[in-house]
């Protein structure tokens, strides 16, 4: 089964970085993408504006998973109950459908050395390794 038919949404972040400031939302960036969590300790955080504008493709959810597609690439983390975040740039938002993956079974998956080693071998890049967003639906 490929990634895209497991979800229900596949959304990449702004290709931007977003202004930042001491109180707000989260913005997830991918050092606060953990091995199926997320690192909260020291995020950047986002005002309700930029909140807004980040968030118009998807706003993220619980059980919502967030991919880092570079810098490190392949690390997954779970959107926890009650959280509300932002993505960073160079991040994914992936929606599993439930009628089809359990979205922890999912991450715990994605986290495995059998799909590590495929995204790492699909990576490319001059300076940094990076996923592009066909490769992450396949």
């Amino acid at each position: 089964m490929k990634l895209e038919d497991a979800c229900e949404l596949i959304v990449d972040a702004e290709h931007k970085t977003a202004p930042f400031q001491k109180e707000g939302y989260p913005n997830i960036r991918t050092p606060n993408i953990g091995k199926g969590r997320l690192i909260l300790e020291g995020v950047f955080r986002v005002s309700e504006e930029t909140y807004r504008l980040w968030t118009k493709r998807a706003i993220p959810q619980a059980n919502d998973l967030i991919l880092a597609r570079e810098a490190p690439v392949g690390n997954v983390a779970i959107v926890p109950e009650n959280e509300l975040v932002c993505l960073g740039q160079r991040t994914v938002l992936l929606r599993p459908d439930i009628q089809k993956i359990n979205p922890q079974y999912l991450c715990y998956f994605l986290l495995g050395d059998e799909m590590q080693n495929s995204m790492l071998g699909k990576s490319g890049g001059s300076t940094v390794a990076h996923l592009n967003m066909k490769d992450i639906r396949a």
